[in-house]
């Protein structure tokens, strides 16, 4: 699903960048999104989903 959904939102980021609606986040701002490759908007994508990560709900001992 995670592949799927970085596919889809990179095709996302693509149609905005196109149309003059991405501004970009932190570091990227959208004259870089505009000359990113495909590759890169998907790795770009993928880095910036969220993850899970879940403390214990048990103690250990």
């Amino acid at each position: 699903i995670r592949n799927v959904t970085a596919e889809v939102g990179a095709a996302v980021l693509r149609a905005a960048v196109a149309e003059g609606l991405a501004e970009g986040h932190g570091v990227v701002g959208s004259k870089e999104l505009e000359h990113m490759s495909k590759e890169d908007t998907v790795e770009y994508v993928r880095g910036n989903m969220w993850y899970p990560e879940y403390s214990p709900l048990v103690h250990e001992k």
